[in-house]
Protein backbone atom coordinates (compact mmCIF):
# COMPACT_ATOMS: atom_id res chain seq x y z
CA UNK A 1 0.00 0.00 0.00
CA UNK A 2 1.28 3.17 -1.12
CA UNK A 3 1.36 6.33 1.46
CA UNK A 4 -0.25 9.41 0.37
CA UNK A 5 1.14 12.59 -0.02
CA UNK A 6 -0.65 15.81 -0.20
CA UNK A 7 1.52 18.82 -2.00
CA UNK A 8 1.03 22.43 -1.08
CA UNK A 9 2.45 25.05 -3.02
CA UNK A 10 1.64 28.02 -5.24
CA UNK A 11 4.11 27.17 -7.98
CA UNK A 12 2.17 25.09 -10.78
CA UNK A 13 5.16 24.15 -12.36
CA UNK A 14 7.02 22.96 -8.90
CA UNK A 15 3.88 20.80 -8.12
CA UNK A 16 3.83 19.77 -11.51
CA UNK A 17 7.26 18.20 -11.10
CA UNK A 18 6.89 16.79 -7.64
CA UNK A 19 3.38 15.08 -8.73
CA UNK A 20 5.20 13.56 -11.72
CA UNK A 21 8.18 12.47 -10.18
CA UNK A 22 6.58 10.69 -6.98
CA UNK A 23 3.43 9.56 -8.66
CA UNK A 24 5.23 6.21 -9.44
CA UNK A 25 5.97 5.58 -5.47
CA UNK A 26 3.41 7.54 -4.03
CA UNK A 27 -0.25 8.60 -3.93
CA UNK A 28 -0.28 11.97 -4.73
CA UNK A 29 -3.29 14.91 -3.98
CA UNK A 30 -3.75 18.08 -3.74
CA UNK A 31 -6.40 18.88 -1.51
CA UNK A 32 -7.29 17.40 2.01
CA UNK A 33 -7.66 13.67 2.15
CA UNK A 34 -9.00 11.92 4.97
CA UNK A 35 -5.55 9.40 5.16
CA UNK A 36 -2.55 11.50 4.65
CA UNK A 37 0.75 10.42 5.44
CA UNK A 38 2.90 13.03 4.12
CA UNK A 39 2.16 16.56 3.42
CA UNK A 40 4.52 18.78 1.66
CA UNK A 41 4.19 22.41 2.02
CA UNK A 42 6.16 25.05 -0.34
CA UNK A 43 7.74 28.04 1.23
CA UNK A 44 4.68 27.77 4.50
CA UNK A 45 4.24 30.26 7.10
CA UNK A 46 4.33 28.85 10.72
CA UNK A 47 0.63 29.40 10.61
CA UNK A 48 -0.02 26.86 7.71
CA UNK A 49 2.53 24.19 9.85
CA UNK A 50 0.13 24.27 12.72
CA UNK A 51 -2.69 23.96 10.52
CA UNK A 52 -1.26 21.44 8.61
CA UNK A 53 -0.28 19.45 12.00
CA UNK A 54 -3.81 20.02 13.79
CA UNK A 55 -5.23 18.39 10.35
CA UNK A 56 -3.10 16.07 9.90
CA UNK A 57 -1.42 14.97 13.47
CA UNK A 58 0.33 11.85 12.31
CA UNK A 59 1.34 13.53 9.11
CA UNK A 60 4.90 13.44 8.06
CA UNK A 61 5.35 17.17 6.80
CA UNK A 62 8.30 17.92 4.67
CA UNK A 63 8.82 21.90 4.12
CA UNK A 64 10.88 23.27 0.84
CA UNK A 65 12.60 26.71 1.73
CA UNK A 66 14.62 29.12 -0.05
CA UNK A 67 18.27 29.25 1.16
CA UNK A 68 17.98 32.60 2.79
CA UNK A 69 14.61 31.90 4.75
CA UNK A 70 14.79 29.73 7.88
CA UNK A 71 11.97 28.77 10.25
CA UNK A 72 13.09 28.15 13.73
CA UNK A 73 9.99 25.72 14.87
CA UNK A 74 9.70 23.84 18.09
CA UNK A 75 6.50 22.44 18.57
CA UNK A 76 6.69 19.53 16.92
CA UNK A 77 8.59 17.33 14.34
CA UNK A 78 9.10 19.04 10.79
CA UNK A 79 11.82 18.21 8.31
CA UNK A 80 13.12 21.29 5.99
CA UNK A 81 14.66 20.54 2.69
CA UNK A 82 16.38 23.50 1.50
CA UNK A 83 15.86 24.83 -2.49
CA UNK A 84 17.29 24.05 -4.77
CA UNK A 85 17.48 20.67 -3.87
CA UNK A 86 17.61 17.19 -6.02
CA UNK A 87 14.40 15.02 -6.26
CA UNK A 88 16.14 11.89 -4.77
CA UNK A 89 16.58 14.14 -1.53
CA UNK A 90 13.10 14.48 -1.22
CA UNK A 91 12.05 11.31 -2.06
CA UNK A 92 14.55 9.98 0.51
CA UNK A 93 13.60 12.38 3.08
CA UNK A 94 9.91 11.16 2.59
CA UNK A 95 11.17 7.35 3.13
CA UNK A 96 13.89 7.44 5.90
CA UNK A 97 12.52 5.40 8.86
CA UNK A 98 12.42 8.70 11.26
CA UNK A 99 8.99 9.68 10.06
CA UNK A 100 7.33 12.11 12.33
CA UNK A 101 5.31 9.92 14.90
CA UNK A 102 2.86 11.46 17.15
CA UNK A 103 0.73 9.68 19.77
CA UNK A 104 -2.36 11.43 20.37
CA UNK A 105 -2.95 10.82 24.37
CA UNK A 106 -6.39 12.93 25.28
CA UNK A 107 -5.53 16.27 24.72
CA UNK A 108 -2.11 15.95 24.41
CA UNK A 109 0.24 15.12 21.81
CA UNK A 110 3.67 13.24 22.07
CA UNK A 111 6.01 13.88 20.05
CA UNK A 112 8.35 10.33 21.35
CA UNK A 113 11.66 11.48 19.08
CA UNK A 114 11.23 15.30 21.06
CA UNK A 115 10.44 13.97 24.04
CA UNK A 116 7.69 16.49 24.38
CA UNK A 117 4.20 16.30 25.21
CA UNK A 118 2.29 19.04 24.04
CA UNK A 119 -1.59 20.10 24.78
CA UNK A 120 -3.64 20.79 21.83
CA UNK A 121 -5.55 23.33 22.83
CA UNK A 122 -3.18 25.91 24.80
CA UNK A 123 0.12 24.27 23.13
CA UNK A 124 1.49 24.16 26.82
CA UNK A 125 4.61 21.91 26.23
CA UNK A 126 6.06 19.35 28.55
CA UNK A 127 9.41 17.73 28.67
CA UNK A 128 10.08 14.43 29.24
CA UNK A 129 12.54 12.10 29.92
CA UNK A 130 13.50 8.93 28.24
CA UNK A 131 12.04 6.77 30.68
CA UNK A 132 8.93 8.68 30.92
CA UNK A 133 8.43 8.05 26.87
CA UNK A 134 8.82 4.88 26.97
CA UNK A 135 6.68 4.29 29.74
CA UNK A 136 4.26 6.63 27.44
CA UNK A 137 4.70 4.96 24.57
CA UNK A 138 4.24 0.96 25.88
CA UNK A 139 0.93 1.77 27.70
CA UNK A 140 -0.15 3.64 24.22
CA UNK A 141 0.04 0.55 22.52
CA UNK A 142 -1.48 -1.34 24.77
CA UNK A 143 -4.50 0.78 25.79
CA UNK A 144 -6.76 0.28 28.60
CA UNK A 145 -5.06 -2.78 29.33
CA UNK A 146 -3.83 -3.06 33.08
CA UNK A 147 -0.14 -3.83 33.49
CA UNK A 148 1.21 -4.30 37.37
CA UNK A 149 4.57 -2.99 38.37
CA UNK A 150 6.78 -5.84 37.83
CA UNK A 151 4.87 -6.14 34.30
CA UNK A 152 5.97 -2.52 33.06
CA UNK A 153 9.25 -3.24 35.20
CA UNK A 154 10.38 -5.69 32.68
CA UNK A 155 8.86 -4.24 29.78
CA UNK A 156 11.16 -0.56 30.19
CA UNK A 157 13.99 -1.12 32.56
CA UNK A 158 14.20 -4.91 31.53
CA UNK A 159 14.18 -5.95 35.66
CA UNK A 160 13.39 -8.72 36.95
CA UNK A 161 10.34 -10.26 39.00
CA UNK A 162 12.42 -10.18 42.96
CA UNK A 163 13.79 -6.97 41.99
CA UNK A 164 12.62 -4.10 44.62
CA UNK A 165 12.38 -0.38 43.75
CA UNK A 166 10.22 2.56 43.74
CA UNK A 167 11.74 4.10 39.88
CA UNK A 168 8.07 3.48 38.67
CA UNK A 169 5.99 4.77 41.29
CA UNK A 170 8.18 8.35 40.76
CA UNK A 171 8.03 8.01 37.15
CA UNK A 172 4.48 7.38 37.08
CA UNK A 173 3.88 10.53 39.69
CA UNK A 174 5.46 12.84 37.67
CA UNK A 175 3.77 11.73 34.27
CA UNK A 176 0.11 12.08 36.13
CA UNK A 177 1.36 16.03 37.13
CA UNK A 178 2.18 16.40 32.94
CA UNK A 179 -1.43 14.31 32.13
CA UNK A 180 -4.62 14.14 33.29
CA UNK A 181 -4.52 11.83 36.27
CA UNK A 182 -7.92 10.59 34.63
CA UNK A 183 -5.88 9.76 31.38
CA UNK A 184 -3.01 7.81 33.42
CA UNK A 185 -4.72 5.32 35.70
CA UNK A 186 -3.13 4.30 38.91
CA UNK A 187 -5.03 1.64 40.50
CA UNK A 188 -3.96 -1.14 43.11
CA UNK A 189 -3.43 -3.67 40.72
CA UNK A 190 -1.42 -1.71 37.91
CA UNK A 191 -1.30 1.03 35.84
CA UNK A 192 -3.34 1.63 32.35
CA UNK A 193 -3.55 4.62 30.21
CA UNK A 194 -7.34 5.04 29.32
CA UNK A 195 -7.66 6.47 25.60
Amino acid sequence: MTSTVLLISDDQVLKLCLQEYLQTDYTIVTNSEKNVEVIILDEPQESHLQKAHQQFPHALLVVLLPQEKSLDFKHFPVKFLEKPFALQDLKKSLTQEDKSSVLVIGNFKLYPSKRRLVHSVTQAIEYLTEKEVDILSFLYHHPNQLFSKEELLKQIWNYGPTMTTHTLETHIYRLRQKLTPDLLVNQEKGYSLCL
